[in-house]
Order: C-alpha cells, then sequence, then structure tokens
C-alpha cells in the first residue's frame, strides 16, 4: 500500500478506504479517526513497515512520507481497470496516457490545415502568421518526414496567460513519426541551487566582476561561451524575444538591445519584467549596402555600450544609497539557443515559434528562446555554515536557493526527430550527434530602494548551464499506467558559464571545494488528472477521446484545465509538490438543464391555470370582461355582445326615460312640474348593478334625467346602458363561485343574473327655475329594483324590440312609494347554449406551480381572497358545519366581496407576463438540452461560435463568463464556476506519493442579474394604475421582505373594508323594520357610493395585484438563481465524494444523517447592486436546503429517444450518466417544497467507489451556509457611512480620510480631476452607479450571525459536546424556524469558538477573519467550500489563493498556527503565476485582475493583489 501524509488526520487509518472496511477494521476506524482532530500534534504512528528509511523519519516527525491508507488505492488494478471508460482501457497500454496530451495538440491533429482556427476556437489567440502549408513548403528535406509543425509558446512575461497554461507551450499537432504516438511529453524541471551561488553582496559583486572581465571574452567559461557584457545583459531582453516589422528582411533588432522598460515590484519585494515580446535576428545579407550595415551595427554597438556603463554607475550608486537594507533578488530561466544547436534543428524552432527567418535559418534565425523562468526569489546572505552539496546529514542545516514555480519544459521531441533526420545537431556547446541543447541561466537583480521604478533597473546573468533535452524524456513516462506511483528524475548541473563559472570569483570564498550547481528534479506535467487519483473530481471532464469526432465534440463543449505547480522543501530532503488545477464542472449545464425543465414545466402549469381563471372572472365579472363604452363603434359593440351571448351571458339593452312622482306626493315640496311644455326639470340619477356573488354593487351609468308628475307620451331615453350580466346556475361546479348566503333556491327557473338599481336623491330644493333641480338639503334617497331574472323567458328572441318597464321608486329607509322609474327594455340570451350548462374544466393544481415548485408560498392563503392564482384553496368539507372561528368568519365575510382580481389585470397575467416567462423558460430547456445533446450525438449541432472570442460567447456551455451576466438565455447558468483543487505529493526516495487535496468551488454571485435590481413587480396593466415607484427594489432577500409588507398591508386594507362594511350593514339596520312593513326586500348589496368602503376597496384590488405580480416575480427570480446555485453546491459535493479522506474518516454517514455541509464565502459589498446580488445570493443559498440528493446506479434507460427526458444526460463525464430533478411538498405548504436530484453513476463505479451509507437510495440533504463580507473600496465606504467618491474627492481637496489606511496623494491619481465613479469599479458592464446605489451597513452582520448559527447547530450534531451522545445518535441539526418553530439557542460549538469572537468584532468593520474561521471550520466538519464575488475572478482569487497558501502552509509545519508572512508569500506567487489570471483572461479577455492600486490599498492585507497585476486603466470588457 502506498504510503502518504494526509493532513487531516493524527491518527492512522487501518483497513480499506472508506466503507469498504470489514466490519472490525470499521470499529478500529471508528474509535481511531477523529474527523475533527485536523493538524493533530502528536504524529501518526507507523504499523507499516515498507519503507524502513519512511518510517525512521516518521519516527522524528521529519519524513516526509507518513504511514497512512491511500484510500485512492483501495482497489485492485482489476477493478480499476474494469471501472475505466473503453476509450481509456484501449489507451492504458501506453506509456503516456492520452490525457497528458495538451487539448490544441489534438485539435490541430484533426484539422491540421487550420490549427490557428481550433486555437481560436478555445479562445486564443496565435502568434504564427505562416500558414501550415507555406511551413511545409519552407521545410527543408532534412525534416520532409514532420509535415506539421508544433508551434512553441515562447516566455511572454511574467503573469500567467491562457495561451501559456491552456496549452502548456504548444498548440500544434504532434509529429507524426511514428515514434512519438502523438504524445505530448511536457517536463516540469524543480530548479535548486546550492549555497555557493549565493552571491555575497549580490549585484554589486556582479558589477565588480564584470568590470574587472569586461575585456575578457569568455573568462571562465567554456568552449563557446559568449562574452560577459553579453552574460549580464538586461533580462527584458535576454529572457524574451521581440518580432521586429520593418526594415530589410523583415527588420533587424540587435540581440542584447537594451530594453528601458520598468520592471513592478509588490509590496513584499516579488516583482516580475513586464516584458512580453521577443526578438529574432536575421542574418546578414549579401550584396550592396554592407557597409552601410556595418555602420549601424557599431553605432548601435556604441550606444548599447554607452548605456550599459550608464546603467552600472547608477546601479552602484543605486546600491551604495541602499546600504544593504533591501536584498537582491534571483530567478532562474531556460533557454533555447540557436548557437548550441544545428542549422535545421533551429529551421523547426523558427517555424515553432511563428517567426520569419531567412532561408538560410540557423543560430542567427533563432539567437534565443526563452522559454520558461521561475518566479524571483530574495537572494539570502551567504551563511558560514554548511556545505555546498544538495545531499546532507539528517538533522543538518543546508542553505540553498529553492524555487516555488517550476521551469517548464516543451514537447521539443520534433525538434529531436528533426536533429535524427539530419544526422546531429551540431555546433554547441555539448557535443550531440542526435540531440537538442537547452540552456539554464541564473539572473540577478538589485533590490535597492532607488532602483524599483527606474526604468534602467537591470537582470544580470551570473551564469547558465547546459543540459540534453534527452534527459528528459524518461521522467514523462514514469509510473504504472494501472494506478502505480509516478517517478521523478534529478540530475546536477555546473554551471559553465558566467561568474559562477569563475574559479576566482566570490562564490568560491566560502566553499572552495563546492563549485556553484544547480540540482534538478524533472517530473511529468500532466494535463488532466487520472480518474479517481488524487487531485480528480467526479465533475472533471473525460480526458480529450482519441477519436476526431468526439474529440471536437469535446472541445465545443469544455475548455481545457488551468493547472501550475509549485515546489517547497520538505523535511529530510523532500520535496513538497502542490499542484494547483481549476476544471470546468461537467454538472453545471446538466444541472441548469433539469432546472430549466423542471420550471418550464411549473410555468406552463402557471400560465395555463391564469387563463383558466381569467376566463372564469371573465364569466364572474362579466359586466366589466364585456364592457361596451357608449362611444364604442356599433359593429365593435355588437361583436362583444356575440362574445358575451356566446359565454353563457345575457344582453341587457336598457334606457332610462324619467323619473315620474305619484300624483299624491311631492319631491321637496315641487308640484306640477309639467304645467307648460316649454320647460321640463331634471335630476340626477345612479344606475348601479347587483350581483348575487358580491356584496358590492357594480356602477353602470348616470347622469341626469327628467323629473315628471305623470308618464311622457313620447318615450325618449335620458340615459341608455348596454352590459352583458352572466346566467348562473347556482351550482359552484358550473359557476365556478358560489351565491351570496340566502340566495340559491329563491329563483323558480334555477337561473341567476342580478338586479338593476336606480337611486335619486330625496331632497328639497332651493332653485325650481332652471332645468336642473339643485339640491339643498338631503334625506332618505330614493331607489328602484328591477330582477332581470324574470325577463329570461323573454330573451329567447335575437329579434326583439325595447319594451317599457315600470320600476317602483321608494324610500330607501322607509319603503314608501314614492314615483315611479319608466325605462326601455331590451334582453337577450341564448339559453341553449353549451357554455351556460356545461361543467367549467378543472383548474391545473397551483401546487405545481411555478410559485409553489419555486418555494414559496403566495402569502393569501389566508386572506381567502379570490381568485387563488397561485395557492389552491382548501377543501370544503360538506359533511361538517362551517367553524365559529374568527379566521372561518373572516373567510366567510372576504367570500362574499367578489374578486380583487380584475380581468383585465388577469388577462395580462395570462396573456404577457405568465406567457413571456414561461416562453423563455421553455426555450431555454430547449436550448440547453439541445447544447447537452450536441456533447454526446454526433447528430445534434449548436451554433458554431468559434469566430468569437470566449469572453463574449453567448451559447449555453458549462462555462459561461462572467460578462454575460445580462444575458436571459445564460441566466440558469451558474457563471464563472471552477472546480479549484489544490493537489499536494510528496516527491521522496524516487516516488511521487500523493498526500492530500482542498477543493474550492470559485464562482460569480448566484444573482439574477439579468432580471436587474430595479423596480420588480409592478404591473402596466393594474387599473388602480400604481406608479412605479410604488414597487420594490433590489435582490430576493428586499424582495421577499417587501413582498411581507404588502400582505400586511393588505390584510389591514381587508380588515379596513370588512369593518366599514360592517358598519354600513349596521346603519341600515335601523330601518330594516320598515322597510319589512312596507313590503320591501331587505337589501344585501352595499352601493358604490359609500366612500370609506369605495377607498378600502380600490386600495385593497391594488394591494393584491402588486402582491401577485411580485410574488410572480421572485418566484422567476428563484428559479434563475436556485439553477445556478444548484449547479455550484452539487459540484462542491461531488468534489468532496471524490477525495478518498472523506470516505476513509467516516463522513459519508454523517452527511446521510445531518446533511452535507456547503459553505458559501462571499466577497461582495453591501452597495448598489452588489447589494442585491448579496440578497439573491441568500436567498438561493437558503433554497438549497430543500435539495436532496440521491446516487444510484445507472440502468441504461437514459436514452435519447426518451420523450420525457426526466434524464439529461451529462457530456464527457467518466462516471457521471445523468441527473434528473423533481420537487415534492409536505404538508401541503408551498414553502415546504423539497427537491429530489438524482444523480445515475456508471454501475462499476457506484458499486466500488460509492460509500455505502449513500448506497441504496439514501438521500443526502445539502446543509447550505452563508458567510458574507465585503472586502474592497465600497465597503470601505459603507463601514465608512458615506459616498466613496465623495470622500476621495474630499482627500483631493485636502480633507483627509476617515479611514487609517492611506493610498497616497489623491490628487497624483489618474484620472482624479475626471471623476473617480471608473477608479471605483471594476471595470464590468454592470458597474455604472454601483457607488451612489442603495447602501445597507447591517446585512452582513445579520448574515453571518445567521450563519453562524446554523453551522454552530450543524456542528453540535456532526460533533456533540454532551457526554454519551454521538453523531450517530445525535439528532439532526435544525436549519431555520421553517424546520422548527422554536430554534433552539445553542451556546457555540468548541470549534466555532474564534468565528463567533470574529463575528461579534465585525460589525462595521472589514474583519476578514469571519471568511478565514468560517472556511477553517467548514473545512474542520467535513464541509465543501465555495467562493465568490460579483464575477469570480477577482476578489475571489484572491480568497481562493490565500487559502490555498494557508494549506500548503499548515502542510509543511503540520499544524494550524502558521507564519502569515509565509502565506502571503505564498499567495503572491499563487496569484502572479497560478490558474487566476488566466481565469481573469476567460472572463475578460485580458489577463489581469479588475483592480487599481487605488482599489488594491483599502482591500484587507491578506487579499491585496500583488501589484504588478493591478493597473489604472479600466480593463476592456
Amino acid at each position: 500500500m502506498a504510503q502518504f501524509f494526509d493532513p487531516f488526520a493524527s491518527t492512522r487509518s487501518n483497513g480499506g478506504g472508506g466503507e469498504q472496511q470489514s466490519s472490525s477494521s470499521s470499529t478500529n476506524a471508528a474509535e481511531t479517526n477523529n474527523p475533527f482532530d485536523i493538524f493533530g500534534s502528536s504524529s501518526a504512528s507507523s504499523n507499516n513497515t515498507t519503507n524502513g528509511n519512511a518510517a525512521a523519519a516518521n519516527n522524528n516527525n521529519q519524513g516526509m512520507a507518513a504511514s497512512f491508507l491511500n484510500p485512492f488505492q483501495q482497489f485492485t488494478s482489476s477493478t480499476q481497470q474494469q471501472q475505466q471508460p473503453a476509450a481509456q482501457q484501449n489507451q492504458s497500454a501506453n506509456t503516456t496516457t492520452f490525457w497528458q496530451q495538451s487539448n490544441a495538440a489534438i485539435a490541430t491533429a484533426i484539422n491540421p490545415a487550420s490549427p490557428s482556427s481550433m486555437w481560436k476556437s478555445l479562445g486564443g489567440t496565435t502568434t504564427t502568421t505562416t500558414s501550415s502549408s507555406s511551413l511545409a513548403a519552407s521545410s527543408t528535406a532534412s525534416n520532409k518526414t514532420s509535415k506539421k509543425h508544433k508551434q512553441v509558446v515562447p516566455y511572454a512575461g511574467p503573469i500567467a496567460n491562457l495561451q501559456s497554461n491552456w496549452d502548456p507551450w504548444l498548440h500544434s499537432a504532434a509529429a507524426s513519426a511514428a515514434s512519438n504516438n502523438n504524445n505530448n511529453n511536457m517536463t516540469y524541471l524543480i530548479v535548486k541551487a546550492n549555497q555557493s551561488c549565493i552571491v555575497p553582496n549580490g549585484v554589486e559583486s556582479v558589477l565588480k566582476w564584470t568590470k574587472l572581465h569586461k575585456h575578457t571574452n569568455g573568462s571562465g567559461g567554456g568552449k563557446g561561451s559568449s562574452s560577459m557584457d553579453d552574460l549580464t545583459m538586461n533580462l527584458d531582453s535576454s529572457m524574451s524575444l521581440e518580432e521586429s516589422g520593418g526594415g530589410n528582411g523583415g527588420g533587424e533588432t540587435l540581440f542584447g538591445e537594451y530594453d528601458s522598460s520598468t520592471t513592478a515590484s509588490s509590496s513584499n519585494g516579488i516583482g516580475v519584467t513586464n516584458d512580453q515580446s521577443y526578438t529574432t535576428s536575421n542574418a546578414s545579407s549579401t550584396g550592396g549596402g554592407n557597409n552601410n550595415k556595418k555602420l549601424g551595427k557599431l553605432f548601435k554597438s556604441g550606444l548599447k555600450k554607452a548605456q550599459a556603463s550608464l546603467a552600472h554607475s547608477v546601479t552602484s550608486i543605486a546600491i551604495k544609497a541602499d546600504g544593504g537594507k533591501n536584498p537582491d533578488w534571483v530567478c532562474a530561466s531556460l533557454h533555447y539557443l540557436g548557437g548550441g544547436n544545428g542549422d535545421a534543428v533551429n529551421r523547426a524552432m523558427l517555424h515553432a515559434i511563428g517567426a520569419s527567418g531567412s532561408s538560410g535559418g540557423g543560430a542567427a534565425a533563432v539567437s534565443d528562446v526563452c522559454l520558461s523562468k521561475t518566479e524571483w526569489i530574495p537572494l539570502p546572505p551567504p551563511s558560514s555554515f554548511g556545505g555546498g552539496d544538495f545531499q546532507s546529514e539528517e538533522g543538518g542545516q543546508q542553505q540553498q536557493l529553492s524555487f516555488a514555480v517550476p521551469l517548464c519544459v516543451p514537447d521539443l521531441s520534433f525538434l529531436e526527430s528533426t536533429a535524427s533526420s539530419c544526422g546531429g545537431g551540431g555546433g554547441g556547446d555539448i557535443a550531440a550527434d542526435n540531440g537538442i541543447v537547452l540552456t539554464v541561466r541564473l539572473y540577478l537583480r538589485s533590490g535597492a530602494t532607488l532602483l524599483k521604478a527606474a526604468a534602467i533597473k537591470k537582470e544580470y546573468c551570473i551564469g547558465e548551464c547546459s543540459l540534453m533535452y534527452s534527459q528528459l524524456g524518461s521522467c514523462g513516462k514514469g509510473g504504472d499506467s494501472n494506478g502505480g506511483q509516478q517517478q521523478y528524475d534529478t540530475m546536477n548541473l555546473q554551471f559553465t558559464n558566467g561568474m559562477l563559472a569563475d574559479p576566482s570569483s566570490y562564490t568560491y570564498n566560502l566553499n572552495p571545494d563546492s563549485p556553484p550547481m544547480l540540482n534538478l528534479t524533472t517530473l511529468p506535467r500532466i494535463k488532466f488528472n487520472r480518474p479517481c487519483s488524487i487531485g480528480w473530481s467526479l465533475t472533471d471532464p473525460t480526458p480529450i477521446p482519441p477519436s476526431s469526432a468526439a474529440a471536437l465534440r469535446w472541445l465545443n463543449m469544455f475548455q481545457l484545465p488551468l493547472d501550475q505547480v509549485y515546489a517547497y522543501p520538505g523535511a529530510a530532503g523532500a520535496i513538497i509538490l502542490a499542484t494547483e488545477c481549476a476544471r470546468e464542472s461537467t454538472v453545471t449545464l446538466p444541472i441548469a438543464t433539469a432546472c430549466a425543465k423542471l420550471f418550464s414545466n411549473a410555468a406552463m402549469q402557471s400560465q395555463q391555470r391564469a387563463s383558466m381563471i381569467a376566463a372564469q372572472s371573465r364569466r364572474r365579472e362579466a359586466i366589466r370582461s364585456y364592457a361596451i363604452p357608449p362611444e364604442l363603434d356599433i359593429n365593435r359593440a355588437n361583436t362583444i355582445v356575440d362574445m358575451a351571448l356566446k359565454d353563457g351571458c345575457m344582453e341587457v339593452n336598457m334606457g332610462v326615460v324619467a323619473f315620474v312622482v305619484n300624483g299624491d306626493n311631492s319631491i321637496g315640496g315641487i308640484h306640477n312640474l309639467t304645467s307648460g311644455t316649454e320647460r321640463v326639470p331634471s335630476i340626477r340619477m345612479s344606475v348601479s348593478f347587483q350581483r348575487h356573488d358580491s356584496i358590492f354593487e357594480e356602477g353602470i351609468m348616470a347622469g341626469t334625467v327628467p323629473l315628471l308628475d305623470q308618464s311622457p307620451t313620447i318615450p325618449n331615453e335620458a340615459l341608455k346602458a348596454r352590459f352583458c350580466p352572466r346566467i348562473m346556475s347556482g351550482v359552484p361546479e358550473k359557476d365556478g363561485f358560489e351565491l351570496l348566503h340566502g340566495v340559491p333556491g329563491t329563483k323558480p327557473n334555477g337561473k341567476y343574473v342580478g338586479n338593476v338599481r336606480f337611486e335619486v336623491e330625496n331632497t328639497s330644493y332651493a332653485n325650481v327655475n332652471d332645468n336642473l333641480i339643485v339640491p339643498s338639503a338631503t334625506s332618505a334617497p330614493i331607489e328602484g329594483l328591477l330582477e332581470l331574472e324574470p325577463y329570461l323567458d323573454q330573451a329567447t328572441s335575437n329579434e326583439g324590440k325595447k319594451m317599457p318597464v315600470l320600476v317602483p321608486a321608494i324610500d330607501a329607509n322607509s319603503g314608501k312609494r314614492l314615483g315611479t322609474f319608466v325605462l326601455l327594455l331590451q334582453v337577450r340570451a341564448l339559453l341553449d347554449s353549451a357554455s351556460s350548462s356545461q361543467t367549467l374544466e378543472t383548474l391545473p393544481p397551483a401546487s405545481l406551480g411555478l410559485v409553489s415548485v419555486a418555494g414559496l408560498d403566495t402569502l393569501m392563503e389566508g386572506l381567502a381572497l379570490a381568485p387563488n392564482l397561485d395557492f389552491d384553496p382548501p377543501s370544503s368539507n360538506s359533511q361538517q358545519p362551517p367553524s365559529a372561528t374568527a379566521a372561518e368568519m373572516r373567510r366567510r365575510q372576504v367570500a362574499t366581496m367578489g374578486t380583487f382580481l380584475t380581468p383585465r389585470y388577469l388577462q395580462n397575467q395570462a396573456d404577457v407576463v405568465r406567457s413571456n416567462a414561461t416562453s423563455a423558460l421553455c426555450d431555454r430547456y430547449d436550448k440547453y438540452y439541445n447544447s447537452v445533446l450536441s456533447g454526446i450525438s454526433p447528430d445534434v449541432a449548436i451554433e458554431d461560435d468559434s469566430h468569437v472570442e470566449l469572453f463574449e460567447r453567448r451559447t449555453p456551455r458549462p462555462f459561461r463568463p462572467s460578462n454575460s451576466r445580462g444575458d436571459e438565455l445564460l441566466a440558469g447558468i451558474g457563471f464563472n464556476v471552477h472546480c479549484q483543487g489544490l493537489s499536494i505529493d510528496v516527491l521522496q526516495n524516487g516516488a511521487i506519493q500523493p498526500a492530500a487535496v482542498h477543493y474550492s468551488v470559485t464562482h460569480g454571485a448566484p444573482a439574477d442579474h439579468a432580471a436587474g435590481f430595479g423596480v420588480q413587480g409592478v404591473d402596466e396593466s393594474t387599473d388602480s394604475g400604481a406608479e412605479s415607484s410604488s414597487g420594490a427594489r433590489g435582490g430576493l432577500r428586499r424582495l421577499e421582505m417587501k413582498r411581507v409588507e404588502y400582505a400586511k398591508e393588505l390584510d389591514d386594507l381587508i380588515s379596513g373594508l370588512i369593518r366599514s362594511a360592517g358598519e354600513h350593514f349596521k346603519m341600515r339596520a335601523q330601518f330594516a323594520s320598515a322597510r319589512q312593513q312596507a313590503g320591501v326586500k331587505l337589501s344585501r348589496h352595499i352601493p358604490p357610493g359609500v366612500p370609506a368602503i369605495a377607498h378600502y376597496r380600490n386600495k385593497a384590488i391594488e394591494c393584491a395585484q402588486r402582491l401577485n405580480s411580485l410574488t410572480w416575480n421572485i418566484a422567476a427570480r428563484r428559479a434563475n438563481c436556485f439553477s445556478q446555485a444548484l449547479g455550484i453546491a452539487v459540484t462542491s459535493y461531488l468534489a468532496s465524494l471524490s477525495d478518498g479522506s472523506h470516505a476513509s474518516k467516516g463522513y459519508a454517514s454523517l452527511w446521510q444523517r445531518h446533511g452535507y455541509l456547503v459553505t458559501f464565502e462571499g466577497l461582495l459589498s453591501a452597495v448598489g447592486k452588489e447589494l442585491g446580488m448579496i440578497e439573491d445570493a441568500s436567498i438561493a443559498v437558503q433554497m438549497l436546503r430543500k435539495v436532496n440528493i440521491v446516487l444510484v446506479a445507472d440502468d441504461g434507460n437514459a436514452s435519447l429517444s426518451n420523450s420525457e427526458r426526466q434524464r439529461v444526460p451529462v457530456a464527457h463525464s467518466p462516471y457521471v450518466k445523468w441527473v434528473s430533478l423533481t420537487c415534492f411538498h409536505t404538508n401541503g405548504s408551498h414553502s415546504k417544497t423539497q427537491y429530489r436530484l438524482e444523480i445515475g453513476l456508471v454501475p462499476s463505479y457506484y458499486q466500488n467507489r460509492v460509500p455505502e451509507p449513500l448506497k441504496n437510495g439514501a438521500a443526502v440533504r445539502l446543509f447550505p451556509v452563508l458567510f458574507q463580507m465585503g472586502v474592497d473600496i465600497r465597503q470601505w465606504g459603507v463601514n465608512a457611512g458615506r459616498n466613496v467618491s465623495s470622500q476621495i474627492k474630499d482627500k483631493s481637496k485636502g480633507g483627509g480620510l476617515s479611514s487609517s489606511e492611506s493610498f497616497g496623494d489623491a490628487q497624483n491619481i489618474p484620472g482624479m480631476n475626471e471623476g473617480v465613479g471608473g477608479l471605483i469599479n471594476d471595470g464590468d458592464d454592470d458597474d455604472d452607479g454601483d457607488e451612489v446605489g442603495m447602501a445597507d451597513n447591517e446585512i452582513g452582520f445579520q448574515l453571518n450571525v445567521d450563519g453562524f448559527r446554523k453551522l454552530n447547530a450543524y456542528a453540535h450534531s456532526v460533533n456533540p459536546t454532551v457526554a454519551g451522545v454521538s453523531a450517530a445518535s445525535s439528532a439532526p441539526p435544525i436549519f431555520d424556524s421553517s424546520e422548527q418553530v422554536q430554534v433552539q439557542n445553542l451556546a457555540p460549538h468548541p470549534l466555532l469558538v474564534p468565528l463567533s469572537e470574529s463575528i461579534k468584532a465585525s460589525a462595521g468593520k472589514m474583519e476578514h477573519s469571519v471568511l478565514d474561521h468560517a472556511a477553517a471550520s467548514c473545512q474542520k466538519l467535513g464541509g465543501g467550500s465555495t467562493i465568490f464575488c460579483k464575477s469570480g475572478k477577482d476578489r475571489t482569487g484572491m480568497q481562493v489563493t490565500f487559502k490555498e497558501a494557508q494549506f500548503i502552509q499548515k502542510f509543511i509545519d503540520r499544524k494550524e498556527a502558521v507564519p502569515s508572512e509565509e502565506i502571503f508569500a505564498k499567495a503572491t506567487t499563487l496569484r502572479i503565476y497560478g490558474n487566476r489570471v488566466p481565469i481573469c483572461e476567460k472572463n475578460a479577455g485580458e489577463a489581469m485582475y479588475a483592480f487599481n492600486p487605488l482599489q488594491a490599498q483599502f482591500m484587507p492585507a491578506m487579499l491585496k493583489p500583488p501589484p504588478i497585476t493591478t493597473q489604472w486603466k479600466k480593463p476592456e470588457t
């Protein structure tokens, strides 16, 4: 069994990996494996004796091969072979497996005619300007066997970029030579230099040595060495190449020409040259003009010497002024020198770097190509102890130079083939018949303060040594293809040129018997981790398939992994190898597709329900639905009437002729109104309609009518109205609603229409001389009531004419008849219409609609408002009498008040709002699913966007660039999601032993950026005309708080409406006896003119519609945010499941019982749009608690022809076959919605790799926790309580800053005079207005307190502190009040005390320790971690590199408390050379963090970016 370190265990595990142990070994594991003891104080005791030296080292706590069972080797080789995909099994015989090949190498092998087009499809740019055909044509006969030329990417600056990382130094087809097997053998060189390389006094000594030897050519050097001036030239020229245009022959640039580009240095002294050019030199042409050229060269040579002399003088002065306060810096570099290789090889290299040379080629064509470079490290002072050798006795002190960033050697086998075909490499320092010579150099530069910003600062080559490329070949073939240990080689190289090769140099004074020497450790660079190995995750895509068609589908779906290796010295001569790799997740797109399927089906259900309710509302609110304005065109009016008749309505065409006063009565003392025909007085009248299902009357018309004392002889209509009331059956199943209490059974024909009520005011009149009688005092109104049901029998003829109708006019209080309303009436109805008798369609259940599936209660369930758009009313039990509770009484009262959603609003919801949302979700699902299938089936294709830059692509893929946030189609896919793993291996005794792994999922904020963060929930179709300013703003958290406010407001309005209606009926009750004595029925209705009731009713309708609109918008927003968050959380879960150490410690059983802990670390600022992102993310994370993940063995039924498409296939995953997402409800509550996510795995993997507690349908419920801390300049402004721009402007005016941090003279900040907005934002398109938006200084603290409460409950459950209680017997943790009304307040768990203290201290402060302690606590509890900011690239990059640096340092020191300066130094290296800068390039098209120096000054110390990675200008996104 392999022996390796596990940084998370203080005790050793016996038995098989994880849950595959026998019962006895399981018992022992349970007793000895404490998953919460991290970096224990006691070292593990060794039970294995496979390596005596390692065991002895373990006893001294110094060996780097501690005995620990490797959970990744718990299965036999045959088992591993069985669970490999077929394509991998076919490749297993190769000495170098195909996952070591680079993406683009295969891409060009597929399409050799256009390698650059394939490279562009990967989002990069090629420097090759010569087509493949022209390259082949220019090849000599010596290399005709290789028609396809690789491309070598020269070192292009200090910051990592996509081209160098995606395709490690090569992105062209492998040579066609049979011996090459299309393998891409890339090699890492870990560089160490012995103590003799530490030059006393640094650059000062170099300058003295250079001056001493400036007239000596090759003093102390080997054969063929260059001059000392050349060896001490500027690093900008010697380590890079610059292609020049113009001039004859493509331009001529002298090798070693002085470059005045500046070198940036970070605050801790780490600085790197930012030159990104390369230089080629053409051979001098023969013929005329040679003299002029010689004069030109002579002039340039003189200028170069003058510049060098000036540089030496300035440097000497700066060094003396510094007085040794700052150390000098040293780095190593790898070069291909034309002078050391043959002409044919040089020509091949010339083509490989994409440069044009002379036809002769040779050394002059490619003088110097820098292939790779380490980081700069401080030069330590020479020590008086220790020797110069690399091997030392145990416990001895050895001082040497160790570089963390290794040199990377590209696959130069095509050059070897060329040299072999030519019969020799020829012409170098090292005699070689068939070999390629490479050169390693050591450079030194001054750290003097005066030179940090000087353009004249130089880097000096102090020595170089050579090696044969063939010496590196064996390391790429090390290791067993069936899972054996990888091997590495070491070699020592003595310097042959330069100061370090001179025996008389200062370096020999301390140790003359040990010459300066480099130690190189060679190991293969593996782009794709072997499946089921350490550092591999279940979410990783398969290595590129060998077949061309499958490879193209792979390349169209994924980008290549980003990787980098770092080497650190360990105890007993071991090397700690930290491999950082960022990979795209295979499950983000399939999960987004499954979510789109679930939510599109739910949206269709909601849209269908809304359409049916809108139709029912038209039936119930027929008068408003089929309103016929008097001015409407007659043809249009007839069309509306015909529609109403077919819909089961009655047409009522009515005209009011006059109000006739009885002869024995008077109105206000007026008599003989018709004494003269020349004058007819009139009086105001209102007409309303009384429905049998609502207590509220609906106004029909109002105006003036003649006031007469006898019926007119010629009836002229003073008021006209045409309306269409509903003919009801009295059966709720047919009508869709219930009649008012006491109405059913009162109509002999069983048809219910309603009544028309007429009203005039009974007043005393002050002026009878005018036609219009003016009232002066009011008494009881006069009213008349016309029942429409008796006229149904006369409505069967469509040719009916208006007939006169007399309606008694009575005193509303006493019931005494005062006169008669004279009408002309015509009615029509289609009584045999099918719609009038058929039973209504059953509404689709709201529990399957979008609001319910998104986990929302409507907050109107208890109000009993009709219609029930997004909730199912409780089923009534006719066997039991209604209860007399206050809630039931209220429900019955509200039920008499009609609908609170108008027909116009409902129609707009059904036909516009919900229809558009449904169409968008369905279109999203179709395109997502088609994109997934394009990675599986050759018959499915998606849009070819290979010509589009990667960060501008908008086709659904697993990787979504951060600047696509505003794209509605991609709103369901988490953007910029990467599973960033850091695996640690120990290099010792010739073997590479896996030791530990650390995962973090990095991503952008799971928020609905496409919907924005402005006004939400305002519907333009509302009859009440709600203004947009009354709508809610922000993200989900704020919107849901606003929704609660709306619900409270609506509840108060309903209460006011009930109270006002009760007061009205109470007032009318005093006249009940008088009306009964007069034989007049009591009214069940309320006139439309009661001010208080009209106010409450109109406001209640407006508020109900606002609440419904906001609820729907929140549901749609939750669907988008949840879809993103779920893909992120599942990526974290599968990554943890892939980590064998989790299984070996019994975490699987904890996950099954208590849930999988996933911590989201947010870095957003609580202001502007980022505040809305925090609000969205907080709810999205909370929704993850509803998810139950079930692992199942694939049964092979996820066929592409499955019409239901319930299972979404996962493309290019070796073991994950499909995902399926469903939802269910508990207790009938929408907020209790649960999701079941099934993940189908390859049966062999399921049987052999999945721990037993997670098999057989076991569901693991997610336990998500969010911690949030703003860490940038915006958050500083929020904490300071003022606008950031204002504070900076005040500073520029001399007002000072309200912060202890200073960023220098604000007057000198570029762009200060033009405004500071561009300095504050990070360059993304949606930044505008962020710094002036709404701020919330409390939300971060509130979220952190809530997150701590949840995490504390989880910690007490999985690691109980109560005696006698174990994790297996403790109760599952309570997440929030939705799971238990009273959430118990627990004392802080011992593991969480530091987190508790940090949160207490964080109120109003930028306290990064909150995130630090939260991440550490999650790691101790066996959970997963995700990190996000707005885009997931800049602040996220700072946080994840800080965590990785912590992890590395803790592993090296074997303890929790580690020096912060060591962490910062390692984090800086990761930020410059690692994966995060290329991720920025993937998202924004520029290899640079979106920070400027001003922003960096306001960030916490542990997150400050290296100055070289920042810039003042805004990134071009």
